[in-house]
């Protein structure tokens, strides 16, 4: 995913649209959940419509990004403050993480398995006919 390959050393990832399929993706979707739960439950009038299963999930939705077993007013007021749009001060995203922790020897053997993934679970139909898991990764010129 793209989200990985920007943050590897500029050999594996110049002029390579190898990996470029193009589909839809709404990045910030989480967070506006986050968000649009958190107001729901902070208004005690709409609060008081909602249905206790929705409430649960609502709940849910804040407790697991929180990553919390209950639900502190603060914490409701902080999700209801998240912008989707704008990144957060104390947020280390999930890619800086996986590709900070591989060893540059790995990345190659990262790439192939996610493309392998890539097939597996989306069994595309309409690739490009020398598409393959197992085309070149690095950039030849090694920049």
């Amino acid at each position: 995913p793209r989200c990985y390959r920007s943050r590897f050393p500029g050999m594996y990832k110049t002029h390579l649209s190898h990996d470029i399929v193009l589909m839809c993706c709404a990045c910030h979707q989480d967070l506006s959940e986050l968000k649009s739960s958190a107001r729901a439950l902070m208004n005690p009038k709409s609060r008081a419509n909602i249905p206790e299963d929705r409430l649960e999930h609502l709940e849910a939705v804040l407790m697991s990004y929180f990553d919390v077993q209950q639900l502190t007013p603060e914490l409701v007021e902080q999700a209801a403050k998240v912008e989707p749009r704008k990144p957060q001060a104390e947020w280390t995203s999930h890619a800086d993480k996986v590709v900070g922790g591989l060893d540059p020897s790995a990345i190659e053997a990262f790439v192939r398995g996610w493309r392998s993934h890539f097939l597996e679970t989306m069994k595309p139909q309409f690739l490009p006919p020398h598409w393959s898991v197992d085309s070149r990764v690095a950039n030849s010129s090694g920049e």
